[in-house]
């Protein structure tokens, strides 16, 4: 269990007000995960050798990511998280790393968005995203090893 944070507007003077929940952060848990690089490949030309570099330089960043995303959800800083996940989206889709890209995406926008007034939102994409980070390592490693000319 994880403790996070509920964000409530205070409609009277616009004020977040946070108040201690607790969730499982269990629930968000990958059984495979898929690694499509097609795309990325025909954005440089079919260039394996420097997929694999960007591969490598990104698995090696996930703790990086991992660390901004948990220090601006500690922090409450919405405009931190955006920033990470951002980050996180730039780099993802560099390597054609979708099911990463999308979440991140997700959580970039909804954290860009006014009116969005409760964390707990936050808190679940953020939990979803560190998961696939976290996950990740093996299957793109993987893919690397067996691509190697």
């Amino acid at each position: 269990m994880l403790e996070c944070s509920y964000y409530e507007k205070d409609t009277r003077n616009s004020k977040p007000r946070f108040e201690e929940v607790t969730w499982d952060s269990s629930v968000f848990t990958f059984k495979s995960m898929h690694y499509d690089p097609t795309e990325a490949l025909e954005r440089i030309d079919n260039d394996t050798g420097l997929l694999i570099m960007l591969i490598e330089v990104f698995v090696k960043e996930c703790p990086s990511y991992i660390g901004k995303l948990q220090t601006a959800r500690d922090r409450q800083d919405l405009n931190a998280l955006g920033d990470a996940a951002h980050n996180i989206k730039g780099a993802s889709a560099a390597i054609g790393f979708e099911e990463c890209r999308n979440l991140a995406e997700e959580l970039e926008v909804a954290c860009r968005q006014s009116g969005v007034k409760s964390i707990a939102y936050f808190e679940n994409s953020t939990a979803k995203l560190i998961t696939v980070l976290n996950a990740c390592e093996a299957t793109l490693k993987d893919w690397a090893k067996k691509n190697r000319a």
